[in-house]
């Protein structure tokens, strides 16, 4: 396949949370986008986020923070971070993090697949032999085209600037959702002992009660409806 070529590729480099997350230099510019927020009747957190052209709405676990740990714009990409309550960005076990790429969707060439392929190249140029790496699905995200992954580093081999130590694993759900003009991308991390593939934090039979919020992921159109027709839309095929 013919190689790919535009300016975010320098932006790879922040999809796995083994990397530093982007300076907060730019935010002073362009501001923090604050997330609307709901709560239902399960107790379940959901949060409306407007980023570039859409908005996605996401809903966060039980006992999650619904006040982002991290977030940060720039003119070509969006970052937000969410933790369990306890839990810090210096210290954390589970992580939820959304992003957004301006107009990467109009790349070449661009997709789901090829978006989840080189986060993939980068985690293992990280891990090396301990990379592990299995796509799930195809299916659409609230009829947007999409594709999720699992995507981990069994051991670290050496401590990083993120604050994972020597040793230490990280393992991930990626879902990479091709939007009107931006490219988006949902992962949820998990952090903590080295793991093998025969002993993997999260086996199947739980990944799917793991990752169940996913289900529920919204792409709308940002104009001047309020966000909670958004919540409360149909989820589309």
């Amino acid at each position: 396949m013919k190689k790919i070529k535009f300016p975010w590729l320098y932006i790879i480099c922040v999809f796995f949370v083994l990397y530093p997350t982007v300076a907060l230099s730019a935010s002073a510019q362009w501001g923090i986008i604050s997330p609307n927020e709901a709560e239902d009747k399960q107790t379940k957190k959901s949060v409306s986020i407007p980023i570039f052209t859409q908005i996605i709405v996401l809903t966060l676990p039980p006992d999650w923070s619904i006040k982002p740990v991290h977030e940060n714009v720039t003119q070509q990409h969006y970052i937000v971070e969410y933790l369990p309550k306890g839990q810090t960005l210096t210290n954390w076990h589970e992580m939820i993090t959304l992003q957004g790429f301006k107009n990467l969707a109009s790349a070449p060439q661009m997709s789901p697949k090829v978006l989840l392929s080189m986060l993939g190249n980068q985690i293992r140029k990280v891990c090396s032999d301990s990379f592990v790496v299995k796509y799930i699905s195809s299916k659409n995200v609230d009829s947007y085209n999409a594709m999720s992954a699992v995507i981990g580093c069994g051991e670290v081999p050496n401590n990083h600037p993120s604050g994972i130590k020597k040793g230490q694993g990280e393992f991930g759900y990626y879902v990479a959702i091709k939007g009107n003009n931006e490219m988006y991308l949902v992962n949820r991390s998990w952090r903590g002992g080295a793991y093998s593939i025969e002993t993997m934090p999260i086996d199947q039979d739980d990944l799917s009660t793991w990752i169940s919020n996913f289900k529920t992921i919204k792409v709308c159109e940002k104009n001047n409806k309020i966000a909670t027709e958004c919540w409360e839309r149909e989820i589309r095929d």
